[in-house]
């Protein structure tokens, strides 16, 4: 979005992330058993997005350029696909079937849902195994 970083895919799932400042070397990806069809950014530059032939979606931190959580599953078709909202908490991604799904990225409204189907707070354990990537703190307000 700020036009300092370009990404490019392939079909052999390689995905290059070029520096158009050329302060840094070509970064490059691979995408797990993809061919990557579609590439985006979030707003702030720090997610990549990765979808393709394998129906799911990859999200990447450009932080430490590792692998965000797991895939994002549910479509049947190819994604071709994908665009962030203006303030990155929501991605949408659509199929060669013409089926769009969007997806809620932001942590506090996955934490809400958390607190409503337990209708408690996460214990420790349960917070590591679906939220490994986020400080644990209490879940439910009340």
């Amino acid at each position: 979005p700020d036009g300092r970083l370009l990404a490019s895919g392939d079909r052999r799932g390689q995905i290059i992330v070029w520096d158009m400042d050329g302060e840094q070397p070509p970064l490059q990806l691979t995408a797990p058993d993809d061919e990557v069809f579609s590439l985006m950014f979030s707003p702030d530059s720090q997610i990549l997005a990765s979808a393709g032939r394998n129906q799911t979606i990859t999200l990447w931190d450009m932080n430490n350029y590792g692998i965000l959580g797991q895939p994002l599953r549910g479509h049947t078709a190819w994604i071709e696909s994908l665009m962030f909202s203006a303030d990155g908490n929501l991605l949408a991604s659509g199929d060669r079937d013409g089926i769009v799904i969007v997806w809620d990225l932001n942590i506090d409204s996955w934490i809400a849902r958390a607190c409503r189907l337990a209708n408690r707070n996460l214990t420790q354990i349960e917070w590591e195994r679906f939220i490994p990537d986020e400080v644990y703190r209490t879940t439910c307000s009340s």
